[in-house]
């Protein structure tokens, strides 16, 4: 068996029976991730449909190295990152078919974008690009914002629409009060 991501010397078992288990652990593990940290059912349509992943899985070596992260321990090591965190910088920085593979799941997924430049690959093209070509820039996907609706209290609408009434109240007053006044002097002028 060969494989583009480990060498042939460290090639162990297949890691993929218990993949199930590893699927319900994982969806477990989501219910307390804060929005933006799970994994969508969008990204996994994606992952699903996607021809490129399904070939690469078919790699061995990739296998094993996702095993190996995943067999970490989720509990916080030295300072602020996990055993698994630790593990997967480790294994990007080891192997780095594996940092770019990581690098198109990330844009296969919608987490990273593509930035323009002049080659204008579709997504296909260029997860299809071997080891030697340059992926090009990358960048994270701002995740959507929530549209927020301003919701007033009854007794703040309230006071603004008897706020409101109130001046054209007075309003209205002032100018009946004018015409008055004026009709009176007017009156008064007639008188003398």
């Amino acid at each position: 068996m060969k494989s583009k991501y480990l060498p042939s010397d460290t090639l162990l078992r297949d890691p993929l029976k218990n993949a199930i288990q590893r699927r319900q652990q994982a969806s477990e593990e989501d219910e307390d991730l804060a929005e933006g940290w799970k994994i969508t059912e969008e990204m996994m349509d994606k992952m699903d449909n996607c021809d490129w992943l399904r070939t690469e899985l078919e790699d061995g070596g990739l296998r094993q190295i996702i095993h190996q992260v995943c067999e970490a321990s989720n509990t916080v090591a030295h300072g602020q990152k996990t055993h698994q965190e630790l593990a997967l910088e480790q294994a990007k920085a080891n192997y780095p078919n594996f940092d770019r593979f990581m690098d198109k799941l990330l844009v296969l997924t919608g987490v990273l974008e593509r930035q323009e430049t002049e080659d204008d690959l579709t997504l296909k093209e260029w997860l299809e690009l071997n080891e030697e070509e340059a992926l090009g820039p990358l960048a994270l996907v701002p995740l959507p914002r929530k549209q927020r609706t301003l919701v007033v209290p009854q007794d703040a609408a309230d006071d603004s629409s008897s706020s409101s009434d109130d001046s054209d109240e007075s309003d209205s007053d002032e100018s009946n009060s004018e015409s008055s006044d004026e009709t009176g002097r007017d009156d008064d002028d007639n008188d003398e």
